[in-house]
This record gives C-alpha cells, structure tokens and sequence, in this order.
C-alpha cells in the first residue's frame, strides 16, 4: 500500500471520538480544608482507572480490572485520605 502525500485528504470522513465513561465515586473536604474527589472511568478493555483530585488536581490515579475492584480500593484510599493528620509523622 503506498502511502504517499495522494493519501491526505484534509476532508475525509473521520471517526466519532468516544468519551471514556466518567463517574464521580465520593467528594468530601478534610478538616485542613483540602477539596478530594474521586472519579471512577471506564476505559473498555483496559478496565476502570480511579483518579483521585485534591483541590480538583490529578492527586494520583490507578486502573483496576472491573468496577467492584475499583470501588474497593476507592474506598480504602478515602478512609487511609480522611484519617489523614499533618500533624502525624510519616
């Protein structure tokens, strides 16, 4: 297949982008004023990625194979965010 500048064709027909599947799981504010939320996106194939937001910034993110894996670990994450004391050694 030759795949020269005939090719291009700045009116050709493309396809439909697909928006991933976007949920919002929990949002809450800590007692120090921090904003978290947590998005749950399905992404097909590859699973659900759970994107945690603090002061609506990517904090950090994980994928995990199904949805109920994904709502687990949200939930453990949320626990381990509101217990949470920046007074607290690391």
């Amino acid at each position: 297949m030759n795949h020269g500048a005939d090719d291009y064709s700045p009116f050709a027909k493309q396809s439909p982008r697909v928006s991933a599947l976007r949920e919002c799981l929990f949002e809450f504010v800590r007692a120090d004023h921090v904003r978290f939320r947590c998005e749950l996106i399905d992404v097909g194939a590859y699973g659900v990625d759970v994107q945690v937001l603090r002061n609506e910034e990517l904090f950090y993110s994980r994928l995990l194979s199904s949805r109920d894996l994904a709502i687990r670990w949200a939930e453990d994450e949320r626990n381990a965010i509101e217990a949470y004391r920046a007074d607290d050694p690391i």
